[in-house]
């Protein structure tokens, strides 16, 4: 504990919140690299001295914060704008309502000193009625208060005071962006609405309950979580469709979520879990545990709850004890516990793990306050400064023109804890980018990114590649790319990680320039450096599952560069219907100013996706990427040699001749077709004709089979490989055969049509006449062929009469028996030769 202070369950006094960033030794970055997210305690809070509560012998009833104004200040080498102060209100049993202004210029306390801005209700005499609860928003500069069963609005700037006309209330419920309050009159739920400058109006809406509620917490306009006697209910009202019932309820829908214990209850709304972070959850206490809730389905206003399945999850939150109140803001829940309400107990909302712990001196009587956001301006002169900063803790690079933008940077969060005799303490939330920096360095990637999610850190990117490097060390391939993809690392990055899978002269360029590239980086992220110079090794199994890996990844990258950034958004994700992924990888794209992670520029070869402007860029990472997945490819077990086809087909296909030829050409026969289409696509027709022989494209287990269409069941090549991974039989090769020569008629290349034809009417005439008259060539085990007849004539402009003179120079071999197989090109039985010779402008032309 004295080494790693971090480690402490408690705090004591005020701590210091400067700001550092550490960079693990390469021994400490493995170890981290290897542990599992974190889960254990460490200080997300100070507890700071709060001083000038002048409530101290009476009773506090009800308190809340509201955030106001902005004023520039600097830490370390940050200069940043922040709430000017904070203003709370506290009420008491005696009636009193004082409003405080939060200050912390004075020097006399480490936390705040509280000055008091105006007494709104003295209390006591006439004014001796209980302030009951109290409740602000600073969005909307108001402040709710119950007084004696009355409903009272507050502007929360100027103090000024509208009084309701509800009366009878026990306690209410609102909701700060519908601008809605639901007043508890006994069994009876009526429905407010506040304008500007603090004036409810009556909404005429109206939910009669069966029992009377004891608390209530409204999630949005229409759903409201009730309180019961023994259970929590949900209650979704459901507004009638004709306007001229001036929105009066037409439904109101109630189910039973789950029991609730005896005593105190605490119902909050915490973000998401680490996999889906933009899904908010509902947590309910039930003694020591928190039950959790899909709160999206509770905000489905559609249709009636009735018949509804409860949306609990698995996820689960623990107290030492029942809490007795508890608030909840940025990523963590602050509770109160214990039988003397003196122990604060604070989880990590997104993993619902207790994180830290605080002992109070006296008990807390209320908790108040939340989070709020402010902007760093990164000034001219320290800007560089601030960037070698913060790139050693997230190797995170950004232009000059981005340092001297104003940008958020994060969310904070303070609590006020209001204690008996006048005390009070301060819990303040440590800067973010602090915690984040901490996280990663000691390898808690997945609690780094759920707090980037909650607190609006825009460091998401560097992340993403640190935590992908970190699983490429532990040979989590798979987890790798999906982090890569997400992090928008850049495929020279990745390619170089993998030099097995690379060709030979793509392997030595790349594994070159990383090693430049680790000569001069002082400053990179430990995880890259330990994965370049200490990768994993790759056997066998291990081997054809990075091939499939690393597949995975250029075909996504390859897909974003073709169609754009937004084409596959959510493919990292593997489910292209979460929409909160897709949500979560669109906030990341905007907080980065759509620019990738940069620092793979020392490769030469930068992701080009992050800058559309450079089409050289682009062109050479298509190159890269469209190569090696040719490589990878043929690595997968079994080799996707129909996928690598399915490539070198496309037009916009970039992969470079001297590094896959000879892969493809080591092949063999099973490589054939996707090395002629390799030839075929660079328009080296020489190349692929002089390849195109039987006796070097078809394998030696098909080499004395007859040229029917079906296959033979009995070849001597493994089942696993016949997918995929089998070379031609004569029939299939002469039909690709057709077809490229065909091809080749119809495009202009005369001469090479005529002489690589003459084969072809030697084995099959029916397959040589399909070269001059633009016939289909396909059968029923090789339908494969995209011919579009052609609206031009063939051959160049040769003449019909010099074609048919060339054809009876011919040697035809005599027909086979009508039994045998073969006679089907000979017959054309399989073939549609309905394209004769063509008419009008072609007209004795073919």
């Amino acid at each position: 504990a004295a080494a790693h202070p971090c480690w402490c369950s408690k705090t004591k006094g005020s701590v210091s919140s400067s700001r550092f960033f550490l960079r693990p030794s390469s021994k400490l970055s493995a170890a981290a690299s290897s542990a599992p997210p974190m889960s254990s305690r460490r200080v997300v809070f100070d507890e700071l001295q709060v001083e000038g509560l002048t409530e101290g012998s009476q009773h506090v009833e009800g308190a809340a914060v509201s955030f106001f104004g902005r004023s520039r200040y600097e830490y370390g080498d940050r200069s940043a704008t922040r709430p000017q102060y904070h203003r709370l209100f506290v009420g008491t049993s005696e009636g009193g309502l004082t409003a405080y202004e939060c200050r912390s210029d004075t020097g006399k306390a480490a936390g705040y000193e509280l000055v008091v801005r105006d007494s709104m209700r003295r209390g006591g005499g006439r004014d001796r009625k209980a302030v009951t609860q109290l409740e602000a928003f600073e969005s909307q500069s108001l402040l709710l208060a119950l007084v004696d069963g009355v409903l009272f609005a507050y502007d929360a700037t100027t103090l000024r005071t509208t009084a309701s006309n509800c009366r009878g209330c026990l306690f209410f419920a609102a909701h700060g962006k519908s601008r809605t309050v639901v007043v508890f009159q006994k069994k009876k739920a009526k429905y407010f609405a506040w304008q500007r400058g603090g004036a409810l109006r009556d909404a005429r809406r109206e939910a009669v309950l069966g029992e009377t509620p004891s608390s209530a917490r409204c999630l949005s306009d229409r759903t409201t979580i009730l309180v019961m006697k023994k259970d929590y209910v949900a209650m979704r009202i459901i507004i009638g469709d004709h306007p001229a019932v001036d929105d009066e309820i037409a439904d109101a829908s109630l189910f039973k979520l789950c029991e609730a214990s005896a005593g105190a209850s605490v119902a909050l709304i915490v973000p998401g879990s680490p996999t889906t972070p933009f899904a908010p959850r509902l947590v309910l206490s039930a003694g020591s545990r928190g039950l959790v809730f899909d709160a999206r389905q509770l905000l489905d206003s559609s249709g009636s709850a009735s018949g509804v399945t409860t949306p609990q999850l698995d996820d689960r939150l623990s107290w030492s004890s029942a809490p007795s109140s508890a608030s909840a803001a940025v990523a963590f829940v602050v509770s109160v516990v214990g039988p003397k309400k003196n122990k604060i107990e604070i989880h990590f909302a997104p993993t619902l793990a207790l994180v830290q712990t605080v002992d109070l001196a006296k008990p807390v009587v209320r908790i108040c306050g939340g989070g709020f956001g402010f902007h760093e301006n990164s000034s001219s002169s320290s800007g560089a400064e601030t960037t070698a900063e913060v790139g050693k803790a997230f190797s995170a690079s950004s232009s000059s023109s981005q340092q001297q933008q104003e940008q958020e940077l994060n969310k904070e969060a303070e609590f006020f804890c209001l204690g008996t005799s006048g005390s009070c303490r301060l819990l303040r939330m440590r800067p973010a980018l602090d915690q984040v920096s901490t996280l990663v360095d000691d390898g808690g990637y997945e609690d780094a990114l759920a707090l980037c999610a909650a607190a609006g850190v825009q460091a998401a990117f560097a992340i993403e590649a640190r935590y992908a490097y970190a699983l490429y060390a532990r040979g989590d391939f798979e987890g790798a790319v999906q982090h890569w993809l997400r992090g928008d690392v850049s495929p020279a990055d990745v390619a170089a990680l993998f030099p097995l899978l690379c060709p030979a002269d793509l392997a030595a360029k790349l594994q070159s320039q990383s090693q430049a590239w680790l000569m001069r980086q002082d400053a990179a992220p430990p995880e890259k450096v330990d994965a370049l110079r200490h990768p994993p090794q790759l056997r066998q199994a291990s081997l054809s599952r990075a091939a499939a890996a690393a597949t995975r990844y250029f075909e996504v990258v390859r897909e974003r560069l073709v169609f754009g950034r937004g084409a596959l958004l959510g493919a990292a994700a593997n489910d292209k219907n979460n929409n909160a992924l897709k949500a979560q990888q669109q906030q990341r794209l905007r907080g980065s100013q759509g620019r990738p992670n940069s620092e793979s520029e020392g490769l030469g070869l930068a992701y080009s996706q992050g800058h559309p402007e450079d089409p050289d860029k682009r062109e050479r990472d298509q190159k890269l990427v469209d190569t090696m997945l040719v490589s990878a490819r043929l690595l997968c077990a079994p080799p996707r040699v129909d996928d690598i086809v399915a490539l070198l087909k496309r037009p916009d296909q970039r992969c470079e001749l001297e590094s896959v030829a000879p892969l493809l050409a080591a092949g063999g026969p099973n490589c054939a077709e996707p090395l002629l289409w390799l030839y075929r696509s660079k328009g080296l027709h020489s190349r692929a004709l002089a390849m195109l022989v039987e006796d070097r494209c078809c394998g030696s287990s098909t080499s004395s089979q007859s040229a029917g269409d079906v296959d033979d069941p009995e070849s001597s090549l493994p089942q696993q490989q016949h997918k995929g991974f089998r070379p031609w039989d004569r029939a299939k090769f002469r039909r690709w055969q057709a077809r490229y020569v065909r091809s080749l008629w119809f495009s202009r290349h005369a001469a090479l049509a005529l002489e690589a034809a003459a084969g072809l009417f030697d084995a099959a005439p029916a397959l040589g006449l399909a070269v001059f008259t633009g016939a289909k060539v396909e059968a029923p085990a090789d339908p494969d062929d995209d011919w579009v007849e052609p609206r031009f004539a063939g051959g160049d402009g040769t003449p019909a009469q010099d074609v048919v003179a060339w054809m009876k120079q011919l040697s035809l071999p005599p027909a086979p028996p009508q039994d045998s197989s073969s006679s089907k090109l000979w017959r054309g039985a399989a073939l549609f030769l309905s394209v004769g010779l063509q008419g009008g402008e072609g007209a004795g032309f073919f």
